[in-house]
C-alpha cells in the first residue's frame, strides 16, 4: 500500500483507507475497510453511505 489512513466515523466506529498507486504488473486501487463491530452500530446501507461519501471527499 501507499497510503493509509484511518477516518473516525463515529465514536465506535473507524474506517481504514488504504490506497494503491499500482506498478507495471498491478493497476491502482483502493479498499475502504470497517471496523469489525460497525455492523453492531449502523445498517449496511448506512455503512455504503458513509463510503461513498469518504470517496467522493477524497476524490475532490
Amino acid at each position: 500500500m501507499d497510503f493509509a489512513v484511518i477516518f473516525q466515523v463515529f465514536p465506535r466506529v473507524e474506517c481504514l483507507v488504504l490506497l494503491s498507486e499500482g506498478d507495471d504488473e498491478i493497476g491502482p486501487g483502493a479498499k475502504l475497510l470497517f471496523s469489525s463491530k460497525a455492523y453492531e452500530f449502523l445498517t449496511t446501507e448506512s455503512l455504503a453511505a458513509i463510503g461513498e461519501a469518504l470517496t467522493r471527499r477524497l476524490v475532490e
